[in-house]
């Protein structure tokens, strides 16, 4: 959903979505290997742990903040798109046994990930658009 959301608002595009009241929980993909390195080293074999940031938010909170970063004048259509039958409407990990078992911490936020993944591929992304024109 982030990428395909930050690909349509780059190329001008209106991403349609849910409603967006799932409440979702992302985690940066730095942090998330971060915790796979510290699992390696310090994991209890057997145990099975929850990855994740540990908080969760409603989608469209997501969905408005990467308008907005990339621009807030861009339109999104939410509830454009019908929940499924089987909707998971809360996603949450409790990373209560990586905090206490390995000492994990998520260190980079929502805003701070996207600002990066939006910097590093807009340059390529305006590249191509405009070679188009």
């Amino acid at each position: 959903m982030v990428m395909s959301t930050i690909i349509k608002l780059i190329n001008g595009e209106v991403p349609r979505f849910t409603k967006g009241e799932q409440m979702w929980d992302y985690l940066y993909s730095g942090d998330a290997a971060n915790a796979m390195y510290l699992l390696g080293e310090k994991g209890h074999d057997g145990k099975v742990y929850c990855l994740g940031s540990g908080e969760a938010r409603p989608l469209c909170e997501y969905i408005y903040e990467i308008r907005d970063l990339i621009d807030g004048n861009s339109k999104v259509e939410l509830g454009a798109i019908p929940y499924s039958e089987n909707q998971v409407m809360y996603l949450r990990a409790d990373i209560d046994a990586l905090k206490v078992d390995v000492g994990f911490s998520p260190s980079v936020n929502f805003t701070e990930g996207i600002r990066g993944i939006i910097n590093s591929i807009y340059p390529a992304f305006r590249s191509h658009i405009l070679s188009k024109c």
